[in-house]
């Protein structure tokens, strides 16, 4: 099977979310900075925002709030640059093609950026499987895989991409 695709910021923010998703503790630090910190940031400031109206100066309040709003844009600044930077990188400065090929069959998986570059992966090298209802990864390493967006993909590309990795025996994981 071939898919073409040209990669989008929303696939390369799936991806990043999969990721995360990947372990527990990945889950918990997401969870914190990205649920619970903006809660709390919220909170804070709707509680400062109140003394103040009544004349209450607490300095413990306006610290807690103000570090928390730092920490929590900081957080999603640098999400948003990380995963810019991710996308950045994948092509050469000089590439004005943004296209990938990945072929898939039973022997490898090759990936493909025109006049760039080309990688070969069989699949004893593919360690997990990890899908969304946005992307599919396959790692190649704990901080490395391969990007499918389900967009691009067919109902029998699935499934066949799916029967392949049962084949071969993957860890799968849906997130």
């Amino acid at each position: 099977m071939k898919v073409e695709y040209e990669p989008t910021f929303a696939d390369y923010k799936a991806a990043y979310t999969t990721y995360r998703k990947k372990t527990r503790a990945s889950a918990a630090i997401h969870l914190t900075l990205f649920k619970i910190f903006p809660a709390a940031t919220t909170l804070f400031i709707i509680l400062t925002l109140v003394l103040a109206r009544n004349g209450h100066v607490d300095p413990l309040v306006y610290g807690l709030a103000s570090s928390l709003l730092t920490v929590t844009l900081f957080a999603f600044f640098n999400r948003f640059s990380y995963i810019r930077r991710q996308v950045k990188n994948l092509f050469p400065v000089s590439a004005k093609d943004r296209r990938i090929i990945t072929e898939i069959n039973e022997e490898n998986i090759v990936t493909l950026i025109p006049r760039a570059i080309r990688t070969e992966y069989f699949w004893e090298s593919i360690s997990w499987f990890l899908s969304s209802p946005q992307v599919d990864l396959l790692y190649v390493s704990p901080e490395r895989f391969i990007l499918i967006p389900n967009r691009v993909l067919t109902k029998e590309q699935q499934t066949s991409l799916r029967e392949i990795i049962v084949r071969k025996g993957i860890k799968t994981k849906s997130c």
